[in-house]
């Protein structure tokens, strides 16, 4: 995911497929935040729209702590993201998902 620096915090805004997927990622992002104990500043927008921006308010600036964070939402929502997106075409869709059995 690319982020921006902008006014001292690193910046990213993430277009969702709809506010269902927009909120779900919100939540996906503060459960890491609670894990770091280092919250973003996160805000929906246009019902699907995610705005995320980073940086540490007790020194009003962006530190090794914020860069720590980039990298577990990134890792996190890529993984969040295929998980929605999956669901969403499902429940849309008319197709019903195959299960395989697994010979071991």
């Amino acid at each position: 995911m690319n982020w921006k620096e902008s006014n001292g915090k690193l910046v990213k805004n993430i277009k969702c497929e709809d506010f269902e997927e927009a909120l779900a990622l919100l939540n996906k992002i503060a459960l890491v935040a609670e894990e770091l104990n280092h919250h973003p500043d996160l805000k929906i927008y246009s019902y699907k729209f995610l705005s995320i921006e980073i940086y540490t308010h007790d020194t009003n600036s962006i530190t090794p702590k914020d860069h720590k964070l980039v990298k577990e939402i990134d890792l996190d929502v890529r993984t969040e993201i295929t998980r929605i997106s999956v669901l969403i075409f499902f429940r849309y869709s008319n197709t019903v998902p195959k299960i395989y059995p697994i010979e071991v």
